[in-house]
């Protein structure tokens, strides 16, 4: 009887240890699927864009720096249609010549036209905007990137204007949509509200 007491006595304790460790074993595996299921429910980083080729000749050249007289400027009112231009005037305030890769307008509507040719330390030179309101009014804003061998790499330049319709131009027909708005008609409800 002794016996069968202490067979009994060994095995509750071995049922209460075994649960104890499958307990903790299913908890620590509960850790380990979460951790494993945040691993791989994690979002991969979206792929960086492609580099600008101006950006890449830029980097490798030796870095100079530039200064521009202006780094904004607003054309004020301007008709819409008319082609506004100004001259950024800048200094290489550098010890190595200033070589301006690239430089781009934030819409087809801004040109920027730059020297290619290297600009001694200490030299100056300009960079013509060109922006075309044409289908262009109300308050503008649009800026260049001017990239080149300096540090930063790319400096930013930013034109306003306030483009004034033209009162002169001509009126789109009836039933025609004016340029860049939809053609939307109007068809009358029958008489009697339609019921």
């Amino acid at each position: 009887m002794k016996t069968l007491k202490t067979f009994a006595s060994i095995a509750a304790i071995m049922i209460i240890s075994a649960s104890f460790i499958f307990s903790t074993g299913c908890k620590n595996d509960k850790k380990d699927e979460t951790k494993a299921d945040s691993t791989t429910a994690a979002v991969p980083a979206p792929p960086k864009p492609p580099k600008n080729p101006a950006d890449s000749i830029a980097e490798s050249m030796p870095k100079t720096t530039i200064k521009f007289e202006k780094d904004k400027i607003d054309y004020g009112k301007i008709k819409e249609g008319e082609v506004a231009k100004y001259k950024f005037k800048f200094t290489n305030t550098g010890s190595e010549p200033l070589t301006i890769t690239n430089a781009r307008g934030s819409c087809g509507c801004t040109v920027p036209i730059w020297p290619k040719e290297p600009i001694a330390p200490g030299g100056t030179g300009e960079l013509t905007a060109e922006f075309n309101s044409k289908g262009k009014t109300g308050n503008q804003t649009k800026t260049i990137t001017v990239t080149g061998n300096t540090d930063p790499i790319n400096t930013l330049l930013t034109i306003t204007a306030d483009v004034i319709p033209d009162p002169n131009a001509p009126k789109p027909a009836a039933g025609e949509a004016a340029a860049g708005q939809p053609n939307i008609q109007v068809t009358p409800a029958p008489a009697g509200g339609g019921k």
